[in-house]
């Protein structure tokens, strides 16, 4: 049996190929531009790969498939701080759940909009179009205000799962109701009323579990820039009008 390769033994581009899936041409691509130069090396006429320029290849392909300006990726690669391993998964973690979000956003402005056709209602087409445009988040500001192993964030926060999920709860509550707004619905429609028992159940069970929870949810419904723009502008009065009718 073949002894098996030590990870810190340089690479040759058979062996990179083979290792992470790219086409010869890619490879060539990427050492072309010189994005490989600082890790790539060679040994007479053979070029010759080590480990941190696999963990670089990884960085290009992801950020690639992320439509990452090619610009923006060359400066990631030669900040130091962010080669770390840690750095690298963290980065590229942080861009993947903002992507979920878009989609989680995207998906429930297309169920909102289902439930009013279902129920015989006017759905809102300007609406939707402008959630699409511009998706509502404040980007990488949620995640630096609540980092869930904060000082203070109390232990129903110290899993990123619980405040990611609290995260959605509250804010795809909120694109339901603006879409029911939007298109007309009276706060004592069946769906109005449905949507506003669902929030309030929460936000009970919410105010239940203890004060960390409730000065986040204080924090996001004040915090959030994009409350204070159009079309979310008068979603919570609308609300407290379907929660008085409850």
């Amino acid at each position: 049996m073949a002894e098996a390769k030590k990870t810190d033994e340089p690479l040759l581009s058979g062996e990179v190929l083979k290792l992470t899936g790219l086409s010869k041409k890619e490879l060539q691509a990427f050492d072309e531009l010189e994005l490989l130069q600082s890790d790539a090396h060679s040994r007479g006429q053979v070029r010759l790969y080590d480990q941190s320029t696999l963990r670089r290849i990884e960085q290009l392909t992801f950020y690639e498939a992320q439509q990452i300006p090619l610009e923006v990726t060359r400066e990631i690669l030669a900040n130091p701080h962010l080669q770390r391993a840690d750095a690298v998964l963290d980065a590229q973690l942080m861009l993947l759940y903002n992507d979920l979000d878009r989609l989680n956003t995207q998906i429930t402005c297309i169920e909102a909009c289902k439930e009013l056709d279902r129920a015989g209602e006017t759905v809102s087409w300007g609406t939707l179009t402008r959630l699409f445009k511009k998706i509502p988040d404040d980007g990488p500001q949620f995640w630096d205000l609540f980092q869930p192993d904060a000082a203070g964030d109390g232990a129903s926060c110290n899993a990123f799962d619980s405040l990611w999920n609290f995260y959605q709860t509250w804010k795809l509550t909120l694109i339901r109701a603006v879409i029911f707004q939007n298109s007309g619905l009276e706060p004592t429609h069946p769906l109005a009323k449905s949507l506003g028992l669902q929030r309030l159940n929460w936000r009970r069970e919410v105010e239940s579990a203890d004060s960390t929870l409730v000065e986040l949810f204080n924090r996001l419904e004040t915090d959030q820039a994009w409350l204070r723009r159009p079309p979310f502008t008068s979603v919570f009065i609308w609300l407290s009008e379907v929660e008085a009718g409850l």
